[in-house]
């Protein structure tokens, strides 16, 4: 399966509401993505401003530290969900096996999230204009994200054979490798650009810059040595959807036939048997309850998949309040015996939790799609 990387920056992080009243956040994000799944995923962001530098680990919280912000989130989902919702399709119909990367982020591993969910959870975030590039490597798209950032705007996609035809105009500056001391020596000696580099001999390069030099030869033709290493994680598909009526049951229900009869058409296709159904219900005072349950072996069909679905939602809502969000995931992954129980014995989970992430073996933790399904 082919790899691809994108590296995208979010160059008007945040709105100039949240500047004025000193609050300024940095946002950073890793995904990996084959067959149209992010199978791995990171992000961490830093406040800076009048408020403390704060690391935040994983997406529920970088979410979370824009909760407070509540005036704007109308504006910020007006404004980037559109946007957000255009970048993710143009980057879905390009096929499987992207490589999402939006930072240089040490990775932290995160159960399956669909693509879409990736972004949903982006987009709670104030004011996410993304820019980046698309490129065989992280190498290639981390140089075709700084060359959209010089150019004000654009999303640059480099195609596999064509790297080295793309770098070669493009200044020095955008190579991640080199520092500042680097950079001055280079454009002393007269290569100011990729390409340059590409054509000075390693011998000059080395007797420059030094041995570290070695290799820029190969990165201004767009090799690129790192290795992005991760866990594997199967895949899943979840949806997060807000009931018009909370209390038209039927409605909720023609809802989640629609998505059943969707999960069921996409595992087929995939070959995908999940073994875990994760199902989680928000009322409007803000009681959460969350439930995983373990699927029998034989996979489902759409119709047991659906009365099973339908099933345990009505007995997961009992006596809540009027339903306002309804997360829905089926997942590949296999979940321990003290997380899950047989699918018909009962439930796992707690109730009354406010919270944005279950947690999964080794403590890693899936974000919940956000937005409209």
């Amino acid at each position: 399966m082919n790899t691809h990387v994108a590296a995208i920056a979010f160059p008007d992080l945040p709105l100039a509401a949240l500047k004025r009243k000193g609050i300024d956040v940095h946002l950073k994000a890793t995904a990996v993505i084959q067959g149209g799944v992010v199978i791995w995923a990171n992000a961490s962001a830093r406040r800076l401003g009048a408020l403390p530098s704060t690391p935040l680990a994983a997406l529920p919280s970088v979410v979370a530290c824009h909760r407070r912000a509540k005036d704007f989130e109308a504006q910020i989902k007006a404004e980037i969900g559109q946007k957000l919702r255009e970048l993710t399709q143009r980057v879905e119909e390009d096929g499987e096996g992207w490589i999402i990367d939006f930072s240089q982020s040490e990775p932290v591993v995160a159960p399956a999230l669909t693509f879409d969910r990736l972004w949903r959870d982006l987009a709670d975030l104030s004011g996410v204009f993304p820019v980046g590039g698309l490129g065989p490597n992280r190498l290639v798209a981390q140089v075709a994200r700084g060359a959209a950032l010089s150019a004000g705007s654009g999303w640059l996609r480099v195609m596999p054979g064509g790297e080295a035809r793309f770098m070669a105009p493009l200044s020095i500056d955008l190579l991640p490798q080199l520092n500042g001391e680097d950079r001055t020596t280079l454009k002393q000696a007269g290569i100011a650009t990729i390409g340059d580099i590409a054509s000075t001999s390693a011998a000059r390069l080395v007797a420059l810059c030094g041995p570290q030099a070695m290799g820029w030869r190969a990165l201004s033709r767009g090799v690129d040595p790192s290795r992005i290493e991760m866990e594997p994680i199967p895949p899943s598909l979840g949806h997060r959807f807000f009931p018009e009526n909370g209390d038209d049951m039927a409605a909720v229900q023609r809802r989640v036939v629609e998505i059943c009869r969707a999960w069921h058409a996409a595992l087929q296709a995939e070959g995908l048997a999940p073994s875990t159904l994760h199902l989680e219900i928000v009322d409007r005072d803000g009681l959460q309850r969350s439930r995983m349950i373990r699927l029998p072996q034989q996979p489902l069909g759409p119709v047991d998949l659906t009365l099973l679905v339908v099933r345990e939602l009505e007995r997961l809502g009992r006596g809540m309040g009027v339903w306002r969000e309804v997360v829905l995931e089926v997942a590949d992954a296999e979940v321990p015996d003290r997380e899950a129980t047989s699918w018909h014995e009962g439930q796992m989970g707690s109730e009354g939790r406010r919270g944005g992430h279950r947690q999964r073996k080794g403590g890693a933790v899936l974000p919940l799609v956000q937005g409209q399904s």
